[in-house]
């Protein structure tokens, strides 16, 4: 909903506006009259209309005869009639029918401090999951350690298919069509990336066009909340930046109304915009911010909101060598998902900057809560392995494995590769000897993934143990054999009369390096035979060869 200050502008509006759609109406009922200056196609003029017709429908009083419309407070409104066939006085009775009868407000206003002051901020009105809510639609994750007051909330507009395509903010927000729809972000945090999956809500219903196909292109969308240093971010100057593809603008009400911050605005690739002057903040800020954002032609899509402390030492340069740069892969590698940092923007971070942290973004207090932290956080679970091992002769092992999240796709990673998709089961088929690692994550079809994710670590050993012979001894009655093999094996041994070695003393099953196996209630003066047996973990066995022993007269 864009500003409206009720008065001379507005009545010129809507009475231009009234001019305009009886002049298309005389147009399309006969012969064009071109040159004339309210001449535009009909449907043109017919939105201008309905659009000044909504902007009054917006107005809410508040107290002592105060009307707010957006961010703007004015006071008792003067309405004067005009001269136009289609009236003012008309318009505005038919206004006034309208707000009574069938609408109820774009957005609710509250009072809310911003330090040390009052100021009426705009913000969406009261909404709850089962209301078309729309969750990070472009993978920013959700940050429930924030709490449930927290994050960002914004309305979603798009151009209808008779609509130009605006290239910039102020025409996106004034003619775009709303969609009954909210928006939530954990925090702004949408690396260039491709986008083409549109809005899903929280049922699982993709948000259409009016020609209705999935809405992915030539929207917009105006963020809103309020920031408010918690602990981990002490009270300072601030120096806002803020990545875009394609145009966005930051606002901030200091107390006397939005005022700009940064303007990104119009259509171009990611591109990096910082602000001139510092924000200070305390603990006792209340500060509300505005993003309006609109995504141009289709392909990629970015949002950043970021932030580095303001030194008014004069070493400090507020002109970063990024500000002002741009380029789809300038500063992310869009085509991996999640997209990876590229040096420039590595560099940027390690200059100071870092991302907005969600902790600090408090939802508007008409807001109940975020129903995006309310949604079950993705998990994945490995739910079969073959084989189940930490240590195994077979080079062959599959994976099967599951998530909480109904319809998510995977990502596979082995031996800290790059993760790429795949599916359950998961085969790898001659993997070398030696110590691996598999991790699979859940992800879902905007990008949105489990960040743990689930894995198993495991050795292919392929070669049998080492046998040393480190003593014998003998009495009349009995033969003690010890030996050490070069990793942990059990313990077994082979035996019998003469050259018989057929009787067998049971592995042990204790892994060991030292081996020790004592034979009781033997004939003496007799001759023995036995093999030393050891397996390791991975179910490799040597066994030795036969040796001879007598036992004492």
């Amino acid at each position: 909903m864009s500003k409206l200050r009720v008065g001379p502008a507005t009545e010129q509006y809507a009475q231009v506006a009234s001019q305009r759609l009886e002049t298309a109406t005389a147009i399309k009922q006969g012969p064009p009259a071109p040159g004339t200056p309210l001449a535009v196609p009909w449907e043109t003029a017919h939105a201008q209309v309905n659009m000044a017709l909504n902007w009054a429908q917006s107005m809410a009083p508040t107290r002592d005869g105060i009307y707010v419309v957006g961010p703007v407070s004015v006071k008792n409104p003067p309405v004067k009639p005009v001269s136009s066939s289609w009236g003012m006085r008309s318009f505005w009775s038919l206004v006034l029918f309208a707000g009574a009868t069938v609408f109820s407000g774009c957005f609710g206003s509250k009072i809310v401090p911003a330090g040390n002051t009052d100021s009426v901020v705009n913000t969406p009105a009261d909404i709850g999951p089962s209301n078309n809510a729309v969750c990070n639609p472009f993978g920013n994750a959700n940050h429930a350690g924030a709490g449930y007051a927290h994050g960002v909330v914004g309305k979603l507009q798009y151009l209808t298919d008779d609509m130009p395509r605006y290239n910039n903010l102020n025409d996106f927000m004034n003619n775009a069509q709303a969609v009954d729809a909210s928006i939530y972000f954990g925090k702004i945090d949408i690396p260039t990336r491709p986008f083409d999956r549109g809005f899903i809500t929280l049922d699982g219903e993709a948000i259409l066009n009016s020609s209705g196909t999935t809405l992915y292109e030539y929207f917009s969308l105006r963020l809103e909340s309020m920031l408010r240093l918690q602990d981990a971010s002490a009270p300072k100057k601030y120096q806002f930046g803020l990545l875009a593809d394609d145009g966005a603008i930051l606002s901030a009400d200091f107390g006397s109304g939005y005022e700009t911050i940064i303007n990104n605005d119009g259509t171009h690739p990611s591109k990096l915009m910082c602000s001139t002057s510092p924000v200070e903040l305390d603990f006792t800020s209340a500060l509300p911010i505005r993003i309006d954002y609109y995504q141009g032609p289709r392909y990629h899509i970015a949002l950043v909101l970021v932030w580095r402390e303001w030194s008014d030492d004069a070493a400090f340069d507020p002109n970063d060598p990024l500000c002002g740069k741009q380029g789809n892969g300038h500063f992310f590698k869009f085509a991996e998902n999640p997209p990876s940092p590229q040096p420039a923007w590595v560099n940027l971070l390690a200059r100071g900057w870092s991302v907005v942290p969600a902790e600090v973004f408090e939802l508007p207090s008409n807001i109940a809560s975020n129903p995006c932290d309310a949604v079950e956080s993705m998990t994945t679970t490995l739910t079969s392995i073959s084989p189940n091992s930490e240590f195994t002769r077979s080079p062959d092992i599959t994976f099967e494995f599951e998530s909480n999240r109904s319809g998510a796709l995977f990502q596979c990673s082995i031996d800290g590769g790059d993760f790429s998709s795949c599916t359950s089961p998961k085969t790898y088929i001659n993997v070398g000897t030696g110590a691996h690692t598999f991790t699979v994550r859940a992800i879902d079809d905007i990008g949105n993934f489990d960040e743990i994710g689930a894995s198993h670590s495991w050795t292919v050993d392929q070669s049998v143990p080492t046998i040393v012979v480190t003593a014998s001894s003998v009495t009349s009655n009995s033969i003690t054999v010890t030996w050490t093999t070069n990793e942990p094996a059990t313990t077994s041994l082979a035996w019998g009369l003469g050259g018989d070695t057929s009787q067998i003393i049971p592995d042990d099953g204790v892994y060991d390096t030292n081996h020790s196996v004592t034979l009781t209630g033997l004939t003496a003066d007799t001759v023995y035979s036995y093999r030393m047996i050891s397996t390791d973990q991975a179910g490799n066995t040597m066994t030795s060869s036969r040796r001879v022993v007598r036992t004492s007269p």
